[in-house]
């Protein structure tokens, strides 16, 4: 008698079980088509009400952005009297107690930017508006960060994951006045390494430029990888690659191509990261045709990616990199 009631029991569980089931895939389903018809419905008013399709577009513009700590070029400055200032090039800040970064030939790899961080957060302005981003909130505020690349690799300039030791960001959380920490040996070992000429290196690594920083919030204008998202999924399947769509970007100057940190990244073909990359957030993008559009031999989009976990956590082990040419 017990064991045909706790066959019931078990049957009566299998039963239910198959059920929620497959309850669950028709609510899925049933989500996706009514996602999708909302989506179809919105790209026909395009056609039959543009004014409404506008004001769609600034709702869903709203749901989607991304504020972005934009960068300009400043001009040239002294690489040694600014070495504890944000810049891009030159004789970087490093702490003498640590290993400077070398690529697998031993070489040392050169200074992509580096970024005071109390100055740039000095501003109030900045620093209010990125206390209260979803994202930006998680960048330090205070220290440096340092992004490092290998001038010497012809290919992508070590700009690539399958490059061992190609590229390195570190964060250095207090900044230490002391000429010990200056990295003028390696430096000037990487200077007059013969394997650097005019026609080679993709920049002078001789010179420093300043920067200034502004913000803006970005809109993707190109197919990119993210973790799933509801809002992007509806973003991307009724606007992107629309006229209106790059009328609207070009109108609210909300387009995601500067040199930056944050925001959407711009890509000159792919973005070549997989999907199921975590490493979302855009640690730093330069843009090649206006921020050194005459330095360097080719042009293209440069990335260093992290992970939302990592930035908070101010892990910079596992950054992504890569260089996007066309």
């Amino acid at each position: 008698m017990d064991f045909i009631v706790v066959c019931l029991i078990l049957v009566l569980y299998c039963v239910i079980r198959s059920t929620l089931k497959v309850l669950e895939i028709r609510w899925k389903n049933k989500r996706k088509q009514n996602h999708y018809f909302i989506s179809d419905w919105i790209k026909k008013i395009k056609y039959k009400n543009p004014r409404l399709f506008q004001k769609s577009m600034l709702a869903n513009f709203k749901k989607v952005q991304r504020l972005a700590i934009c960068i300009t070029d400043s001009g040239v400055i002294d690489s040694i009297s600014h070495v504890y200032s944000s810049k891009f090039g030159g004789v970087p800040y490093f702490p003498q107690n640590l290993e400077y970064p070398r690529n697998s030939y031993g070489e040392p790899l050169a200074l992509m930017a580096q970024f005071n961080l109390g100055e740039i957060f000095a501003d109030s302005e900045m620093l209010q508006a990125c206390q209260s981003d979803d994202l930006l909130k998680y960048l330090p505020k205070t220290g440096m960060l340092s992004f490092f690349y290998d001038v010497l690799d012809d290919d992508l300039f070590g700009l690539d994951d399958e490059v061992e030791d190609g590229y390195k960001v570190y964060y250095f959380p207090e900044i230490i006045e002391d000429n010990a920490n200056v990295a003028h040996a390696t430096y000037n070992e990487l200077c007059t390494n013969n394997r650097i000429e005019d026609d080679f290196a993709p920049a002078d690594v001789k010179v420093s430029r300043a920067i200034t920083t502004f913000l803006k919030h970005t809109l993707p204008t190109s197919d990119f990888n993210v973790p799933n998202s509801r809002e992007l999924r509806e973003f991307r399947h009724v606007f992107l690659g629309s006229k209106a769509y790059e009328s609207f970007v070009a109108d609210k100057n909300v387009d995601p191509s500067d040199t930056s940190i944050g925001g959407y990244p711009a890509f000159a073909q792919w973005d070549g990261r997989a999907e199921d990359d975590l490493r979302s957030f855009t640690l730093l993008q330069v843009n090649l045709y206006s921020f050194y559009s005459k330095e360097w031999r080719r042009s293209g989009i440069l990335h260093y990616f992290i992970s939302e976990e990592d930035l908070k956590n101010l892990k910079f082990s596992d950054v992504s990199a890569n260089f996007d040419c066309d």
